[in-house]
């Protein structure tokens, strides 16, 4: 039996992403370490980015526009736009950035925590790629798009096409 979450529960996933976003933005890192699923990927990388931005960032808003939660039992998916503003400390020169997320928030006994970020990263001024994660829909879409790839891009093809080889040897005769 599937347990459909009820609207409160879209609200409470909302609301711990909201805190973390908050947290980002005083450079609280200790709270977003207490909201961070410790299983994510890219963790250690993701911390010590959002050490330096507190750092070097001053005045960081970043405000969540066209969010879309979508939960399951213990797992919630939030889609938004975002829009991130800040000063920089050296120079006191602002910045804007802007991006699409998708946020997967678990539940966990002691609330929801931010198991994973997809999409551009909000919080990536200084903290870089955290992986980059692809999932297909099945192997059969896989075989069924290689066709419409050129041999020549597909990858693992360690050799030339035919037609660079010719090319290279001065065979090759434009048409």
């Amino acid at each position: 039996r599937f347990d459909v979450p009820s609207p409160e529960e879209r609200k409470a996933a909302r609301a711990a992403l909201d805190e973390i976003i908050r947290a980002y933005e005083t450079g609280d890192i200790g709270l977003i370490q207490a909201r961070l699923d410790p299983a994510m990927i890219g963790y250690q990388r993701f911390i010590d980015g959002m050490r330096r931005d507190s750092t070097s960032l001053k005045q960081i808003r970043l405000h969540l526009f066209e969010a879309n939660v979508t939960a399951g039992p213990d797992v919630a998916m939030i889609q938004a736009a975002w829009e991130k503003r800040f000063f920089g400390v050296a120079d006191f020169t602002p910045g804007l950035f802007t991006g699409r997320s998708t946020f997967l928030m678990h539940r966990a006994k002691d609330g929801w925590r931010m198991a994973a970020v997809s999409g551009d990263n909000p919080f990536s001024s200084e903290s870089g790629v955290l992986a980059t994660l692809t999932v297909m829909p099945s192997a059969r879409w896989h075989t069924s798009m290689r066709r419409h790839i050129p041999r020549q891009h597909r990858i693992g093809r360690s050799r030339p096409c035919r037609i660079a080889k010719r090319h290279d040897r001065g065979l090759h005769q434009p048409g």
